[in-house]
């Protein structure tokens, strides 16, 4: 049940919330409440601050997702060009995805004239 609550709640939250960076609190405030429901609902700590409770799911609170999600795409929009597909830490990863590397093209895709 908690993974469930977990990827629907978090993936309702995620959605599109990197328009909600720097937004005022009264955006937040319903998100939160739901937030705050689930994480209520999954851990069956219905007296419990919320605070501690977020901290026992490992669940950031809805403003601070929202600027962690943000600043996790910057940096990977950033890093994205410095990372080469023939990088040597990619191979292992495509080893096990693949049956084999020789069936990955890391030479990208192919343009007829």
């Amino acid at each position: 049940m908690r993974a469930l609550v977990q990827a629907f709640v978090h993936c309702w939250l995620d959605y599109c919330n990197s328009l909600l960076t720097g937004a005022a609190d009264v955006h937040f405030k319903r998100f939160q409440s739901v937030q705050n429901a689930a994480a209520r609902s999954v851990s069956d700590a219905r007296h419990d601050h919320i605070k501690s409770v977020l901290t026992k799911l490992h669940w950031l609170p809805v403003r601070k997702r929202v600027m962690f999600k943000t600043v996790m795409l910057v940096w990977k929009t950033a890093l994205l060009p410095a990372i080469s597909p023939n990088s040597a830490f990619l191979l292992p990863l495509l080893q096990v995805v693949c049956s084999s590397a020789s069936q990955v093209n890391l030479d990208g895709p192919t343009t007829s004239s």
